[in-house]
Protein backbone atom coordinates (compact mmCIF):
# COMPACT_ATOMS: atom_id res chain seq x y z
CA UNK A 1 0.00 0.00 0.00
CA UNK A 2 1.63 3.21 -1.01
CA UNK A 3 1.22 5.79 1.97
CA UNK A 4 2.46 9.50 0.74
CA UNK A 5 3.46 11.36 -2.77
CA UNK A 6 5.49 14.15 -1.60
CA UNK A 7 5.51 17.09 -3.95
CA UNK A 8 7.73 19.91 -3.02
CA UNK A 9 7.83 19.12 0.45
CA UNK A 10 4.84 21.50 1.08
CA UNK A 11 2.02 19.91 -0.25
CA UNK A 12 1.05 16.20 1.01
CA UNK A 13 -1.59 13.99 -0.67
CA UNK A 14 -1.86 10.40 0.73
CA UNK A 15 -3.08 8.01 -1.80
CA UNK A 16 -4.22 4.54 -0.77
CA UNK A 17 -3.50 2.09 -3.71
CA UNK A 18 -4.96 -1.74 -3.26
CA UNK A 19 -2.71 -4.52 -4.27
CA UNK A 20 -3.26 -4.78 -8.07
CA UNK A 21 -1.20 -7.86 -9.04
CA UNK A 22 -0.21 -5.04 -11.88
CA UNK A 23 2.84 -3.13 -12.56
CA UNK A 24 2.03 0.51 -11.53
CA UNK A 25 5.08 2.69 -13.93
CA UNK A 26 4.78 5.77 -11.35
CA UNK A 27 6.27 8.36 -13.23
CA UNK A 28 8.18 10.47 -10.42
CA UNK A 29 9.74 14.29 -11.52
CA UNK A 30 11.97 17.06 -10.10
CA UNK A 31 10.73 17.86 -6.95
CA UNK A 32 8.83 14.65 -5.93
CA UNK A 33 9.53 11.94 -3.48
CA UNK A 34 7.77 8.91 -2.71
CA UNK A 35 7.75 7.51 0.46
CA UNK A 36 6.12 4.14 1.38
CA UNK A 37 7.12 0.70 2.98
CA UNK A 38 8.62 -1.75 0.15
CA UNK A 39 6.51 -4.66 0.55
CA UNK A 40 3.64 -1.67 -0.92
CA UNK A 41 5.01 -2.41 -4.17
CA UNK A 42 5.70 -6.28 -3.83
CA UNK A 43 2.28 -7.20 -5.22
CA UNK A 44 2.07 -10.44 -2.61
CA UNK A 45 5.76 -11.07 -3.63
CA UNK A 46 5.39 -11.62 -7.62
CA UNK A 47 7.26 -8.19 -8.03
CA UNK A 48 9.54 -9.02 -5.46
CA UNK A 49 12.24 -5.61 -5.37
CA UNK A 50 10.68 -3.92 -8.61
CA UNK A 51 8.89 -1.11 -7.81
CA UNK A 52 8.20 0.36 -11.42
CA UNK A 53 8.68 3.92 -10.75
CA UNK A 54 10.30 5.77 -13.50
CA UNK A 55 12.50 8.90 -12.38
CA UNK A 56 11.69 11.74 -15.29
CA UNK A 57 13.67 15.01 -15.83
CA UNK A 58 9.50 16.69 -15.55
CA UNK A 59 10.44 19.86 -13.27
CA UNK A 60 14.00 19.80 -14.19
CA UNK A 61 15.71 23.46 -15.38
CA UNK A 62 15.74 23.55 -19.15
CA UNK A 63 18.24 26.67 -19.99
CA UNK A 64 16.46 29.01 -23.13
CA UNK A 65 13.02 28.13 -21.95
CA UNK A 66 10.40 29.30 -20.21
CA UNK A 67 9.15 27.09 -17.42
CA UNK A 68 6.24 27.25 -15.27
CA UNK A 69 7.63 24.85 -11.89
CA UNK A 70 11.43 24.38 -11.82
CA UNK A 71 12.83 22.10 -9.01
CA UNK A 72 16.65 21.53 -8.11
CA UNK A 73 16.17 18.05 -6.77
CA UNK A 74 15.02 14.77 -8.90
CA UNK A 75 12.55 12.00 -7.36
CA UNK A 76 13.30 11.07 -3.88
CA UNK A 77 12.46 7.56 -2.93
CA UNK A 78 12.44 7.25 1.09
CA UNK A 79 11.39 4.93 3.54
CA UNK A 80 11.65 1.42 2.61
CA UNK A 81 12.51 2.41 -0.84
CA UNK A 82 15.88 4.49 -0.01
CA UNK A 83 18.04 1.41 -0.73
CA UNK A 84 16.52 -0.22 -3.62
CA UNK A 85 19.29 -1.11 -6.52
CA UNK A 86 16.78 0.31 -9.32
CA UNK A 87 13.48 2.32 -8.81
CA UNK A 88 12.22 0.94 -12.32
CA UNK A 89 12.65 -2.68 -12.07
CA UNK A 90 15.41 -5.28 -11.00
CA UNK A 91 16.23 -8.18 -13.68
CA UNK A 92 17.36 -11.57 -12.29
CA UNK A 93 18.83 -14.63 -13.56
CA UNK A 94 18.49 -17.85 -12.24
CA UNK A 95 20.31 -20.59 -14.09
CA UNK A 96 22.11 -20.64 -17.84
CA UNK A 97 22.85 -23.56 -20.21
CA UNK A 98 24.98 -23.91 -23.26
CA UNK A 99 25.07 -25.85 -26.19
CA UNK A 100 27.00 -25.06 -29.33
CA UNK A 101 25.55 -22.72 -31.75
CA UNK A 102 24.40 -24.98 -35.53
CA UNK A 103 27.27 -23.12 -37.04
CA UNK A 104 29.52 -24.39 -35.13
CA UNK A 105 30.86 -20.66 -34.62
CA UNK A 106 29.93 -20.09 -31.29
CA UNK A 107 27.36 -20.72 -28.31
CA UNK A 108 23.45 -20.71 -27.88
CA UNK A 109 23.17 -19.95 -24.10
CA UNK A 110 19.69 -20.05 -22.53
CA UNK A 111 19.08 -17.27 -19.60
CA UNK A 112 16.10 -18.54 -16.86
CA UNK A 113 15.41 -15.81 -14.64
CA UNK A 114 12.55 -13.53 -13.10
CA UNK A 115 11.75 -9.67 -14.69
CA UNK A 116 13.33 -10.05 -17.84
CA UNK A 117 11.84 -7.06 -19.11
CA UNK A 118 11.42 -6.10 -22.56
CA UNK A 119 12.24 -2.46 -22.42
CA UNK A 120 15.76 -1.56 -24.08
CA UNK A 121 17.56 -0.33 -21.01
CA UNK A 122 19.13 -3.92 -20.21
CA UNK A 123 22.24 -5.29 -21.22
CA UNK A 124 23.57 -8.91 -21.33
CA UNK A 125 27.36 -9.32 -20.78
CA UNK A 126 29.45 -12.47 -21.55
CA UNK A 127 33.33 -12.77 -20.27
CA UNK A 128 35.63 -15.33 -20.24
CA UNK A 129 36.20 -16.06 -16.33
CA UNK A 130 39.55 -14.79 -15.57
CA UNK A 131 40.68 -12.90 -11.74
CA UNK A 132 41.26 -9.18 -12.44
CA UNK A 133 41.46 -7.73 -9.16
CA UNK A 134 44.12 -8.07 -6.16
CA UNK A 135 44.48 -9.68 -2.78
CA UNK A 136 42.45 -6.87 -1.77
CA UNK A 137 40.27 -6.89 -3.89
CA UNK A 138 41.12 -3.75 -6.04
CA UNK A 139 40.47 -4.09 -10.09
CA UNK A 140 44.06 -4.59 -11.83
CA UNK A 141 43.30 -1.73 -14.93
CA UNK A 142 45.21 -4.04 -17.53
CA UNK A 143 43.21 -7.15 -16.53
CA UNK A 144 40.19 -5.35 -16.71
CA UNK A 145 41.28 -4.22 -20.41
CA UNK A 146 42.51 -7.90 -20.89
CA UNK A 147 39.58 -9.19 -19.77
CA UNK A 148 36.80 -6.99 -22.19
CA UNK A 149 39.02 -8.22 -25.17
CA UNK A 150 36.73 -10.99 -24.71
CA UNK A 151 33.63 -9.76 -23.19
CA UNK A 152 30.28 -9.50 -25.60
CA UNK A 153 27.89 -6.94 -24.44
CA UNK A 154 24.79 -6.67 -26.28
CA UNK A 155 20.75 -5.23 -25.45
CA UNK A 156 19.03 -7.69 -24.55
CA UNK A 157 16.51 -6.96 -27.29
CA UNK A 158 19.52 -8.07 -29.69
CA UNK A 159 18.87 -11.71 -28.34
CA UNK A 160 18.52 -14.97 -30.59
CA UNK A 161 15.28 -15.84 -29.04
CA UNK A 162 12.88 -14.24 -26.60
CA UNK A 163 9.62 -15.30 -26.12
CA UNK A 164 8.53 -14.30 -22.34
CA UNK A 165 9.98 -12.43 -19.20
CA UNK A 166 11.55 -16.08 -17.85
CA UNK A 167 13.98 -17.07 -20.32
CA UNK A 168 15.67 -16.01 -23.29
CA UNK A 169 18.86 -17.07 -25.28
CA UNK A 170 21.78 -15.13 -26.84
CA UNK A 171 24.55 -16.05 -28.68
CA UNK A 172 28.31 -16.07 -28.68
CA UNK A 173 30.93 -15.59 -31.08
CA UNK A 174 34.20 -17.78 -30.81
CA UNK A 175 36.17 -14.84 -32.64
CA UNK A 176 35.16 -13.07 -29.53
CA UNK A 177 34.44 -14.90 -26.46
CA UNK A 178 37.18 -17.90 -27.37
CA UNK A 179 35.93 -21.56 -27.24
CA UNK A 180 36.32 -23.96 -24.64
CA UNK A 181 37.07 -21.26 -22.28
CA UNK A 182 35.25 -21.07 -18.54
CA UNK A 183 32.32 -17.87 -18.99
CA UNK A 184 30.72 -15.89 -16.87
CA UNK A 185 26.96 -13.69 -17.62
CA UNK A 186 25.28 -11.22 -15.57
CA UNK A 187 22.94 -8.45 -16.63
CA UNK A 188 23.46 -4.79 -16.64
CA UNK A 189 20.73 -2.36 -15.90
CA UNK A 190 20.11 1.03 -14.35
CA UNK A 191 21.97 2.82 -16.80
CA UNK A 192 24.60 0.84 -16.39
CA UNK A 193 25.55 1.63 -12.91
CA UNK A 194 23.87 -2.33 -11.38
CA UNK A 195 24.25 -5.97 -12.45
CA UNK A 196 22.79 -8.63 -11.81
CA UNK A 197 23.79 -12.12 -10.31
CA UNK A 198 26.69 -13.29 -11.79
CA UNK A 199 26.58 -17.18 -13.25
CA UNK A 200 29.27 -19.37 -14.63
CA UNK A 201 28.71 -21.25 -17.64
CA UNK A 202 31.38 -24.31 -18.15
CA UNK A 203 31.41 -25.75 -21.72
CA UNK A 204 34.08 -28.18 -23.30
CA UNK A 205 36.30 -28.70 -20.15
CA UNK A 206 35.52 -31.63 -17.50
CA UNK A 207 35.87 -31.10 -14.01
CA UNK A 208 38.41 -32.68 -11.69
CA UNK A 209 35.59 -34.39 -9.69
CA UNK A 210 33.86 -35.49 -13.73
CA UNK A 211 37.55 -36.82 -14.49
CA UNK A 212 37.75 -38.62 -11.42
CA UNK A 213 34.43 -40.16 -11.66
CA UNK A 214 35.22 -41.10 -15.44
CA UNK A 215 38.27 -42.97 -14.09
CA UNK A 216 36.81 -44.72 -11.43
CA UNK A 217 33.75 -45.88 -13.82
CA UNK A 218 36.21 -46.85 -16.60
CA UNK A 219 38.13 -48.76 -13.95
CA UNK A 220 35.45 -50.60 -12.32
CA UNK A 221 33.64 -51.54 -16.23
CA UNK A 222 37.71 -52.50 -16.84
CA UNK A 223 37.42 -55.06 -13.51
CA UNK A 224 34.12 -56.58 -14.25
CA UNK A 225 35.16 -57.06 -18.02
CA UNK A 226 38.40 -58.27 -16.65
CA UNK A 227 36.70 -60.92 -14.12
CA UNK A 228 34.56 -62.20 -16.65
CA UNK A 229 37.27 -62.83 -19.21
CA UNK A 230 38.76 -64.68 -16.29
CA UNK A 231 36.07 -67.02 -15.76
CA UNK A 232 35.76 -67.46 -19.37
CA UNK A 233 39.59 -68.88 -19.67
CA UNK A 234 38.98 -70.72 -16.70
CA UNK A 235 35.47 -72.20 -17.89
CA UNK A 236 36.90 -73.05 -21.41
CA UNK A 237 40.19 -74.69 -19.31
CA UNK A 238 37.88 -77.03 -17.58
CA UNK A 239 35.94 -77.88 -20.51
CA UNK A 240 39.28 -78.52 -22.62
CA UNK A 241 40.38 -80.76 -19.40
CA UNK A 242 36.94 -82.47 -19.30
CA UNK A 243 37.66 -83.02 -23.13
CA UNK A 244 41.26 -84.40 -22.64
CA UNK A 245 40.29 -86.41 -19.79
CA UNK A 246 37.80 -88.16 -21.85
CA UNK A 247 40.19 -88.68 -24.66
CA UNK A 248 42.65 -90.20 -22.63
CA UNK A 249 39.83 -92.85 -20.59
CA UNK A 250 39.02 -93.95 -24.22
CA UNK A 251 42.63 -94.17 -25.43
CA UNK A 252 42.98 -96.66 -21.94
CA UNK A 253 40.30 -98.66 -22.93
CA UNK A 254 41.26 -98.87 -26.60
CA UNK A 255 44.50 -100.15 -25.50
CA UNK A 256 42.86 -102.64 -22.64
CA UNK A 257 40.35 -103.75 -25.17
CA UNK A 258 43.79 -104.65 -27.16
CA UNK A 259 45.67 -106.56 -24.89
CA UNK A 260 42.03 -108.71 -24.32
CA UNK A 261 41.93 -109.67 -28.27
CA UNK A 262 45.65 -109.89 -28.53
CA UNK A 263 45.56 -112.59 -25.64
CA UNK A 264 42.56 -114.50 -26.95
CA UNK A 265 44.42 -115.15 -30.11
CA UNK A 266 47.52 -116.04 -28.55
CA UNK A 267 45.74 -118.58 -26.42
CA UNK A 268 43.64 -120.10 -29.41
CA UNK A 269 47.03 -120.15 -31.35
CA UNK A 270 48.75 -122.70 -28.57
CA UNK A 271 45.30 -125.03 -28.51
CA UNK A 272 46.07 -125.29 -31.85
CA UNK A 273 49.53 -126.09 -31.50
CA UNK A 274 48.70 -128.70 -28.93
CA UNK A 275 45.76 -129.71 -31.04
CA UNK A 276 48.46 -130.57 -33.58
CA UNK A 277 50.96 -132.45 -31.32
CA UNK A 278 48.66 -134.89 -30.09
Amino acid sequence: MLLRIHRNDDDVETIIIKPTLYRRNIACGYGSRITSPIESFSENGLQEDSLWILKTDEGKKIENEQQDNVYNNECQLSGGLRDVKSPLFIPHIDEVSAEMSQDKLGLDIKIIGRHLIRCGIVKYKICEKMKVTNDDGQEIEEKVKERELHCQTELMENSLQWDNEKEFTIQTRYQIVRKWEQMEVWLIYADGKQISEVLDISVGRLSTTAIIAIVVTCLIIFGIFATFLIILICYEYKQKQKVNDLKQKEEEMEQQQGLMVKEGEDQQSIVSIQAQYE
